[in-house]
């Protein structure tokens, strides 16, 4: 994901001196999650569409 662009990340220490990585979504990761939320819900839709007739 982040060679993709959709997340970034940056080392920093924890309040007990440990190296820790820390991960945020970009522009680019919200939209790609935006995508992927609107392509799950259209795949929910048709499952239940299914049932209905079964």
């Amino acid at each position: 994901m982040e060679q993709s662009g959709w997340i970034s990340s940056e080392w920093a220490l924890t309040e007990t001196n440990r190296k820790t990585k820390y991960y945020k979504k970009t522009a680019a990761g919200r939209k790609q999650l935006h995508e992927a939320e609107e392509s799950f819900e259209q795949l929910v839709k048709g499952i239940n569409t299914m049932l209905q007739y079964a």
